[in-house]
């Protein structure tokens, strides 16, 4: 997905969906991947049709369900360490463009491509509230102007940690989106 970087500086132009009937793609109810599903459509890289029917085989609940609609080719699951407050993720750079998944569903965002001083993993992160927000747990805070930041993978992981979340069961799932083109 090419110029995310734009919406980080004008908010204002986030893609609005004006189509379809889905729930999660009210105009109220923004998050992560309805974010991600209107960049995709509006980018001419799915069509709205094959939208609703990617969007129809997510089941609430089930990550599984996620990782199989948007990860058709299949994903690498990335390692998790741990050290006090601390999150590594030991692993090269994740190559731009790639959808980012934490817990399934739960959390989705996109590489940017960049590591960052101490290898930590930039993000396009699509949410409420300030980038040390956590992305789900009882703190959460959203605001009424969602927005796309840009930070490390690791902060979001270290604000679950913040926010008493064990981290012991995340999935960390990485791959070529079917909202993205193959290169």
């Amino acid at each position: 997905m090419a110029g995310l970087r734009h919406y980080v500086n004008h908010p204002e132009a986030l893609p609005r969906y004006v189509a379809g009937s889905h729930p999660d793609w009210n105009d109220r109810d923004d998050h992560c991947y309805s974010f991600l599903f209107r960049v995709a459509i509006a980018q001419e890289l799915l069509p709205d049709r094959q939208a609703r029917a990617l969007m129809a085989k997510i089941r609430p609940g089930e990550p599984d369900s996620f990782r199989r609609a948007l990860f058709p080719a299949g994903y690498t699951r990335l390692p998790l360490q741990v050290r006090g407050d601390r999150v590594q993720i030991p692993s090269g750079a994740i190559p731009a463009g790639q959808l980012v998944s934490l817990d399934g569903g739960a959390h989705v965002m996109v590489s940017t491509g960049r590591l960052l001083p101490g290898g930590r993993h930039e993000v396009f992160s699509f949410k409420g509230g300030g980038p040390e927000t956590p992305v789900w747990g009882d703190s959460v805070g959203l605001d009424d102007h969602p927005r796309l930041h840009v930070l490390a993978l690791e902060d979001e992981l270290e604000a679950l940690l913040r926010d008493d979340q064990p981290l012991d069961e995340v999935v960390i799932a990485v791959g070529p989106s079917a909202l993205t083109p193959a290169d």
